[in-house]
């Protein structure tokens, strides 16, 4: 480990970029957490648009600052102190490349490397004091999310209607701000709590003290046993390292600081005993998914199946139990509901290791700090918050995967970047001792020109914003002004920021990073877009108007690695069925090619199933398709006179049971795909099969013992209907071996 020395560098005026940095990350944390947009698919889905642009943003910016200040990183210190996190970056970086399904897992990598920049911002432009006013603005946004989170509290216990929003009771009465999560809420007061009692130990703030008191309510009403778990073992943590190193107190009242240490820990455990026992369904699916996750991971162990894979591949994996809780047969589970494990089974075990190899790295560092620091108390306590922060987020995540998403995972990315610039050297790097001439020839005639640019594209996404927020003006025209005060502040102020930076700068270099940064943060605003489409298509999906392929076709264009977008899409023409030839070019065909609905709903159930091979909803629909098709054709005149249309419905019949017994080993739950396998029986005279059907679905699936899940097969009135159908139709004989074969 190396030890904590000064370098001396040359004295360099600061440069304009250090504030343009540091205030444009205070402003990304602060609109990541209290930002949400209802006419999405996903109401947080703005916070990841948010992130995605203003990170390119705050990359583009930092890059233009080391052109600026003629600044190298690569130098043999920085290479020392970040080669753990070095080894880490290169070892997910191959296992995004090398591992299959790339296409599908990028956005995963993409968020993976925004946060890494994000990381080496704060550690080498940082300095403890703007560290320190970073954590400031953190605790200055809690107080509006946990402001928004008692309005919630107040609008469910005391004042129905304070809650102007329409989503207050999306998770019953559990409360979750503008998280949209009540998890993710929870995990946000658990690491802003531990901020602002660091900061209160060192300030002594009563107001630290009501912001305290806020986040505590709040979490209570979120009914999070993880969080509070979690924060019973952070606050012991963050009382161990306050009492052995920050005061003398300790070792005087050991047995009074052990016992208040042992009351927390079991306050903690009847509170989260408690809300176990409102819902034990949560703990029950959190043990099964942890059980198959565990399955996944023996599979392989070593290497792991790629950074952004598990929800790809654990469908695979996952256990009937699974299927009765969610209710929603694949298509909820995309995480393992334990960071640490999904961590394994993705990267596997040399993967893992590294992980856990940069956490003892960063920790034998700061416990090092602690023991030799001489300098300024506020980088000390800063230094604590930040890392105790750190800290209970990832113990928090032994029962929870918000690190995954931005509303932590942004935040957990500064704490470690500020928590490594404090404990082991502050963002070192090398400056030219000699800067070259600058070349400014037409500098001032580029920055202008993207001046203009960055303002063109501000303009161009009003008009697309305006596409998305009109729907609001006529039932709530107070949100969309909201909406739109949001947007200018946020678009026209980055715009604002960024040519101002171009204009000073007065570079050619600078101009065009700018330049280029300012276009993908306007195409990152299409993802946002894309999900209100997502939105608007399955409204119209619901009543199986046509024209939402239009929408989904949009969605398509933005995300083309979205597998449900294709398999709603298919769905959309698998119910209509029409077998006349069109083309239509808004529906995904092909120019100058005719096709029918069976044509295009195979199509994008085959384009979906590439990007989700272990879909059950995705086989399922293609078997009933193909089942649906065969009984069309079967019934039209042509069949019984020509001879090729017995042999293709023969064939779809044949696909049809393939993929529907594909779709029943990954779900042996669907009552649907029993059904649908009844029904290829029944199109086909063979009553017994049907028969067999039905009753394996009344009896259930193997392995599943739980009376009430038993119950729902038992107790199917549409299931005890098709048992009737077909035993209607078959001798007792018949009967009677089917039952012996099945029961």
């Amino acid at each position: 480990m190396l030890k904590h020395k000064a370098i001396n560098l040359p004295a360099v005026k600061e440069s304009f970029f250090k504030s343009v940095l540091t205030r444009w990350l205070e402003a990304l944390c602060f609109l990541v957490a209290v930002s949400f947009f209802l006419q999405t698919y996903d109401s947080a889905r703005v916070k990841i648009v948010l992130f995605y642009a203003g990170s390119l943003g705050l990359a583009g910016l930092w890059f233009c600052s080391l052109i600026k200040e003629r600044a190298s990183l690569f130098t043999r210190r920085n290479f020392a102190v970040l080669l753990p996190f070095l080894l880490y970056f290169l070892y997910v970086c191959g296992s995004y490349f090398l591992q299959p399904y790339a296409a599908v897992r990028s956005e995963s990598f993409f968020r993976f490397a925004l946060y890494g920049l994000v990381f080496l911002v704060v550690f080498f432009e940082y300095d403890s004091e703007l560290i320190y006013k970073l954590v400031s603005s953190i605790i200055f946004t809690s107080w509006f999310v946990y402001a928004y989170g008692i309005l919630q509290i107040i609008n469910d216990y005391l004042l129905p209607g304070a809650d102007p929003l329409f989503w207050t009771d999306f998770f019953g009465k559990r409360v979750f701000s503008t998280l949209a999560n009540p998890n993710f809420f929870g995990d946000f007061c658990l690491f802003t709590l531990i901020l602002a009692a660091g900061r209160f130990l060192y300030t002594k703030h009563k107001s630290l003290l009501v912001l305290m008191a806020a986040g505590l309510v709040n979490m209570f009403f979120t009914e999070s046993k993880g969080a509070w778990a979690a924060l019973a073992v952070s606050v012991v943590f963050f009382g161990f390292i306050y009492f052995n190193f920050f005061v003398d107190i300790y070792k005087k009242n050991k047995l009074k600081f052990n016992i208040a240490a042992a009351v927390v820990l079991v306050c903690a455990t009847l509170m989260v005993s408690s809300f176990a026992l409102k819902r034990m369904q949560s703990v029950n699916f959190r043990l099964s998914t942890w059980r198959a996750t565990w399955d996944m991971i023996e599979t392989k162990p070593v290497v792991g199946t790629g950074i952004g894979s598990f929800g790809i591949i654990y469908p695979s994996y996952k256990r009937p139990e699974i299927f009765y809780m969610e209710n929603l047969h694949n298509a909820e589970t995309q995480h393992a509901e334990d960071y640490y494990l999904e961590t394994w089974a993705e990267l596997g075990l040399l993967g893992f290791g590294l992980f856990l190899f940069c956490g003892f790295y960063m920790l034998r560092g700061v416990f090092k700090k602690f023991k030799k620091f001489d300098g300024d108390k506020k980088e000390l306590y800063t230094l604590l918050g930040c890392f105790c922060a750190s800290a209970a987020i990832y113990i928090h995540n032994f029962v929870d995967v918000s690190i995954y998403f931005v509303s932590t995972g942004l935040f957990l990315t500064v704490f470690n970047a500020a928590t490594l610039n404090i404990a082991v050297g502050q963002g070192q790097k090398k400056l030219a001792k000699t800067p070259k001439k600058e070349k400014r020839g037409g500098a001032l005639f580029w920055a202008v020109c993207a001046a203009l640019l960055f303002f063109v594209f501000a303009f161009i996404a009003a008009g697309d914003f305006d596409d998305i927020t009109r729907p609001v003006s006529d039932l709530m025209p107070v949100t969309y002004l909201v909406c739109w005060a949001f947007f200018i502040a946020v678009a026209f102020g980055a715009a604002g920021v960024m040519s101002w930076t171009v204009i000073k700068a007065k570079n050619i270099k600078i101009s065009v990073i700018l330049s280029l940064a300012a276009v993908l943060m306007y195409f990152s605003f299409g993802f946002l877009k894309s999900d209100y489409y997502l939105s608007l298509a399955g409204k119209l999906a619901e009543k199986n108007d046509i024209e939402a392929a239009r929408y989904y076709a949009e969605v398509i264009k933005t995300q083309p690695f979205d597998a449900e977008s294709y398999m709603h899409r298919g769905l959309l023409f698998s119910n209509r069925l029409s077998l006349t030839p069109s083309n239509n070019l808004f529906w995904g065909d092909e120019k100058n090619k005719l096709f029918d609905d069976y044509d295009r709903a195979a199509r994008d159930f085959k384009d979906s199933l590439k990007l989700a091979p272990s879909s059950v909803l995705i086989y399922y629909h293609i078997g009933s398709l193909q089942r649906n098709m065969a009984y069309k054709l079967s019934k039209m005149p042509e069949y019984s006179s020509m001879p090729e249309f017995k042999t293709r419905v023969q064939q779809l019949y044949a696909d049809s049971r393939q993929n529907l017994m594909r779709a029943l080993e990954y779900d042996p739950v669907y009552d649907n795909i029993y059904y649908q396998l009844a029904n290829v029986a029944f199109d086909n005279a063979d009553f017994k099969t049907a028969y067999f059907w039905i009753l394996k679905y009344i009896k259930g699936p193997a392995g599943v013992v739980n009376p009430e899940y038993l119950a729902r097969h038992r107790d199917d009135k549409n299931a005890a209907k098709y048992l009737e159908m077909a035993a209607a139709r078959m001798s007792p004989e018949e009967i009677a071996q089917v039952r012996a074969e099945v029961l």
